[in-house]
């Protein structure tokens, strides 16, 4: 049947009534500029210049049919459902309303479209008949939410030519759907309308594009048409301690106990004087004993040696979990005039000790000619007890950050080295989501509770504004809230769906910037929650293979990641690792790889790895994640500890010395293009606003390219008003 094509007059936008009772409806075509959308109303399938973009889903009863030149409407009745598409310039606008609790389904893959691109990350681009691709989504992920799983709201499907991109206007409450048929990904998605979120329509942009970037473009576009995207050059207007992120590789310093084994300058005389008192001897396991009982002891004896004594100066002032910060501090200089008091003789000045943040390790990194850092603790004691470390650093120009966290409380006492999670047992209690069964909402890991984030904001800031004053920092990495997770929560007290949760997260890390003017980071930096973040941590390597007990649980299988042990150095952030191969091409191939984040945020907000996927992680694709990072302009990160300067820091420098320029000369451009200059995606380039471009080889061979010789594992740098340079992995 042939599509009912409607003018309108000249006059107003006259809507017609076409139908009147329920029945099946024939298709609509709306005219935009250059586009005409073919409509099915009662499948909602849609088609671009004739071609499918939507198979849409089984036949539904149509009635309250109109149309107008721009727009129409109608009416499900069985689904108590409402429909309106409507012209924006040559966008399609689909709405969707319910006045009653439903999911209702509205779009489905048509076959026609052979590759999907989405943000679990960074950005991917896909085959929808690539078996390592329908093993990662069609089994792995399977259902995603597209306010937390999908980093942007969109997705884009194309078959080699023009680019079809779906928008959410509406992100929250919709989920997608992956399964297999045939050898092949079936993508479906779904809005849930229930009470918290009844009179919200769920609106979707349907835009078409010439390339692959194209919906992230118009995302970008969108957003900050609506307000809701913010410059770094801004961001930085406000705090302007922020532009020290400018050319700044990320780094996570390990190991918070009072000393290091290089601390120590008279070995015997410490042994002697440890085994002079047997009840001291109580805190150290048989085997740091054997060490102590060494007449030299071994650098690996001496680390066992320090674990012990770090038990056991713990153990002579115990830290008070549950009373914060300041409390905290005061305890931990406890600990320090005690060490002095029985062990200063035989350690070097008070001012040098430390692991991870210390003198130390700040002046390895000066003397490494690293002018540029933003260095991160993973917990907030290594910044409480180390001022001169801290005063130090940022006397270099570094940023120092603590990491804090208010989304998981445990009872009092189940695990007091988890810090952030020592959340006064009545506010946890009050503040606990509930699910629809009426019961808490586990925890990480499933210890305690998960905790709506407006309920504890005023503890929140409490905490926060301790933190930042007892320590010194002048950079915060609040955990979760860049993630824009988020639940319906059925406790009576806070009852509130996802868009209010993720909305409080928002109002928490504002108050961060606004009021203790911390350079704040998070985790993801998901588009929801990116406009209080300068930078976050997990969209360039995202998490995978949570559930891969040969990752995550066999200590003997080749692709364990490690062990959470030992403090100063994890092994599952230290410890070289391999990937499997559906990870290899699924993550970190650069041929699947696409730059849709960096082509709406990339001048927005920092992004980097996540901590445990640092840029040494995988020793196997070291250069081509190195050079990927380059190509997209974004910082690299690295674990460090005091124990693992000599490995580590010459890394990090040549990582530092290739991203730093390109970054000062890019950090306030858009990245507004991406190609393949080779056909396969071994040669990749991107371009920013200004006209710079990046061209990577990923491969290992040479290739001719506008007349200059490109070779493999190389970057080619074109920057505005600069000659042409490249820099080898």
């Amino acid at each position: 049947m042939k599509g009912l094509r409607i003018k309108a007059p000249v006059l107003g936008c006259l809507l017609i009534p076409l139908l009147a009772a329920p029945l099946a409806a024939a298709p609509l075509i709306l005219q935009g500029e250059t586009l005409s959308y073919r409509i099915a109303p009662d499948t909602l399938a849609i088609s671009v210049n004739k071609v499918p973009v939507s198979a849409g889903q089984p036949a539904r009863q149509v009635d309250k049919l109109t149309q107008g030149e721009q727009e129409a409407s109608w009416h499900w009745p069985a689904q108590d459902a409402r429909v309106e598409v409507k012209l924006d310039g040559d966008d399609l606008l689909l709405t969707l309303v319910s006045d009653t609790p439903r999911q209702l389904a509205w779009y489905s893959l048509p076959k026609n479209q052979t590759h999907l691109s989405m943000a679990f990350g960074e950005g991917s681009r896909f085959s929808v008949r690539d078996s390592d691709w329908l093993g990662y989504v069609g089994d792995e992920l399977a259902e995603l939410n597209t306010h937390y799983d999908l980093k942007l709201p969109l997705w884009s499907q194309d078959a080699g030519k023009q680019t079809y991109s779906w928008i959410l206007q509406t992100p929250y409450d919709n989920q997608l759907n992956f399964t297999r048929k045939g050898g092949r990904l079936q993508l479906s998605a779904r809005h849930e309308f229930s009470s918290f979120n009844q009179q919200a329509p769920m609106v979707v942009r349907l835009s078409v594009g010439d390339d692959w970037l194209a919906g992230a473009r118009r995302y970008r576009e969108w957003l900050q048409a609506e307000g809701e995207w913010q410059s770094l050059a801004d961001k930085f207007a406000r705090i302007p301690a922020g532009r020290r992120l400018i050319g700044a590789s990320h780094v996570y310093l390990w190991g918070d106990a009072l000393l290091d084994r290089q601390d120590v300058k008279d070995w015997p005389g410490l042994q002697a004087r440890l085994n002079q008192k047997p009840a001291w001897l109580q805190a150290f396991s048989g085997e740091e004993q054997e060490a102590l009982a060494a007449t030299a002891p071994e650098p690996w004896q001496q680390t066992l040696i320090m674990a012990g004594l770090n038990r056991l100066i713990a153990s002579q002032l115990p830290l008070p979990a549950q009373q914060g910060p300041v409390s905290q501090s005061k305890v931990l200089a406890l600990r320090q005039q005690w060490v002095r008091g029985q062990l200063g003789d035989l350690l070097v000045a008070q001012t040098r000790w430390g692991q991870g943040l210390s003198l130390p390790v700040i002046e390895a990194l000066q003397q490494a000619g690293l002018h540029k850092l933003w260095l991160g603790t993973p917990q907030w004691t290594a910044a409480l007890q180390q001022g001169y470390a801290v005063t130090a650093a940022q006397r270099l120009g570094y940023l120092v950050g603590s990491y804090d966290s208010y989304d998981t409380a445990i009872l009092p006492g189940s695990n007091d080295s988890w810090l952030t999670a020592q959340i006064p047992p009545k506010i946890g209690k009050r503040c606990a989501i509930m699910e629809a069964n009426g019961k808490p909402k586990p925890g990480f890991g499933g210890e305690g509770a998960y905790l709506n984030p407006g309920c504890t904001l005023p503890f929140a800031k409490s905490r926060m504004s301790e933190l930042a004053k007892a320590s010194g920092i002048n950079s915060l990495f609040l955990d979760v809230d860049g993630t824009a997770m988020a639940s319906n929560d059925y406790n009576p007290a806070h009852q509130q769906g996802s868009q209010a949760m993720i909305a409080a997260r928002n109002a928490r890390m504002a108050w961060v910037g606004e009021r203790l003017r911390l350079v704040l980071g998070s985790e993801d930096g998901n588009a929801l929650t990116s406009k209080p973040l300068m930078f976050a941590h997990g969209i360039q390597s995202w998490g995978f293979g949570w559930q891969d007990a040969s990752m995550r649980k066999q200590a003997k299988s080749p692709y364990y990641l490690g062990k959470w042990w030992p403090d100063e150095a994890p092994q599952v952030f230290f410890q070289p690792a391999r990937l499997k191969p559906r990870y290899l091409k699924t993550v970190f191939n650069p041929a699947d790889r696409l730059p849709l984040y960096q082509a709406v945020f990339h001048d927005s907000v920092l992004n980097s790895h996540h901590w445990l996927l640092d840029n040494l992680k995988f020793p196997g694709i070291k250069e081509e994640r190195a050079l990927l990072g380059l190509l997209y302009n974004t910082p690299p990160l690295v674990n460090l500890s005091r124990s693992t300067l000599a490995i580590r820091l010459p890394q990090l420098v040549r990582l530092s010395d290739q991203f730093a320029p390109l970054h000062e000369a890019l950090w306030d451009k858009a990245l507004v293009g991406f190609r393949w200059r080779d056909g396969v995606g071994r040669v990749q380039e991107t371009r920013f606003s200004d006209g710079s471009r990046l061209v990577a080889n990923f491969s290992n061979s040479s290739i001719m390219l506008d007349g200059q010789k490109l070779p493999g594992k190389h970057l080619l740098v074109a920057l505005k008003g600069k000659p042409v340079t490249l820099l080898t992995m």
